[in-house]
C-alpha cells in the first residue's frame, strides 16, 4: 500500500518544484514535524517513517493546483539557502523524484477559473486583484 504525505506550499516553492528547479523540500525539526514524519520505536528513539510520495498543493480551494511527486527519502541535514533553508540549520530534507500526477497546474486554466469565480461571486471587485491577494502576490 502506497503512503502519501500531503503538504501545502507557497506559490514560489510550488512552482520551483513543479518546474524541476528545486529537488528538495524542508521542514523544521519541531515536535509537530517529528510526530508527522517519525515514529517512536523504543527507549525514546525515533525512526523516520516511509512515504512513497508527496501531494503538494498551493492553497486550500477545491480547484487549487496540486501535484503528486515521488519521495526518494527523508534525511536530517542542512538545506540550501537558495531553496529557503537557514544557514547552518538542520531540517527534515525531503528528497524529491519525478512528478507522478498534476491537477489544475496549468496556470492559465487555474487563474481563469479563479477569475471567473471571483467575477461571478463578487461583481464589484477587481477579480485579478482578488486573485493576486489570494495567491500572495
Amino acid at each position: 500500500m502506497n503512503k502519501t504525505l500531503q503538504l501545502n506550499l507557497t506559490k514560489k516553492w510550488f512552482d520551483m518544484i513543479l518546474s524541476g528547479q528545486k529537488s528538495e523540500e524542508y521542514r523544521s525539526i519541531t515536535d509537530y514535524w517529528v510526530r508527522r514524519l517519525c515514529q517512536k520505536v523504543k527507549n525514546g528513539q525515533y525512526t523516520i517513517k516511509h512515504f512513497d510520495s508527496i501531494i503538494f498543493s498551493n492553497g486550500y480551494s477545491k480547484t487549487r493546483p496540486k501535484f503528486e511527486i515521488e519521495l526518494k527519502s527523508i534525511e536530517i541535514a542542512q538545506g540550501k539557502e537558495e531553496w529557503g533553508a537557514e544557514k547552518d540549520k538542520n531540517y527534515f530534507v525531503l528528497k524529491l523524484g519525478k512528478i507522478l500526477d498534476k491537477q489544475n497546474c496549468n496556470n492559465l486554466d487555474y487563474l481563469d477559473s479563479k477569475i471567473n469565480l471571483a467575477k461571478d461571486t463578487w461583481k464589484d471587485i477587481d477579480a485579478e486583484e482578488y486573485i493576486n491577494e489570494v495567491r500572495g502576490i
